[in-house]
């Protein structure tokens, strides 16, 4: 029983590296190139440009049906509340959903962290975005600094080290 434990954990750790490899791959790519600079509203209306000149920035590409994204959302939510980030360095963006599922979701979900919507789809297509949540840290001078797709067991250390 042992032996076919084994046999299967190194099937599917192989089988996770071999699809998540590029994925990963393109994502490092990505780092210390410039981020591309977006527009994008607010959850209250409000429209707001970022990157943000000088400033450390996390943003978020998320959603609200996606399990992962709530778990990620939820550890950030936490390091906000502690005081590990500030409310100006991290932006949530929800992608391709209307501002009334967000706020049906919030509702619920309390997040203390400013929320945008990309309803088009079109800056997370700046960005590459192949899955949620991914995780992309801009550095002061506008270049990312590192990027991530999915569940990011070392997402808390990162930030803490990032910012």
């Amino acid at each position: 029983m042992k032996k076919i434990f084994n046999i299967l954990f190194y099937v599917v750790i192989t089988a996770v590296l071999v699809f998540k490899a590029p994925a990963i791959y393109e994502n490092f790519k990505r780092q210390n190139q410039p981020a591309p600079q977006a527009s994008i509203k607010r959850l209250s209306g409000e429209e707001i440009a970022f990157p943000v000149p000088h400033q450390k920035m996390i943003v978020v590409f998320w959603a609200t049906w996606c399990g992962p994204c709530k778990i990620e959302l939820n550890r950030l939510n936490d390091m906000m509340a502690s005081g590990k980030i500030k409310s100006n360095q991290l932006l949530a963006i929800n992608i391709e959903e209307s501002a009334q599922t967000v706020n049906t979701f919030l509702e619920k979900n309390p997040l203390q962290f400013l929320i945008a919507l990309d309803e088009s789809g079109q800056v997370s297509k700046k960005y590459n975005v192949t899955g949620t949540p991914t995780v992309v840290f801009i550095d002061a001078e506008e270049k990312i600094n590192w990027i991530t797709t999915g569940l990011s067991p070392t997402l808390e250390y990162r930030i803490k080290e990032f910012l």
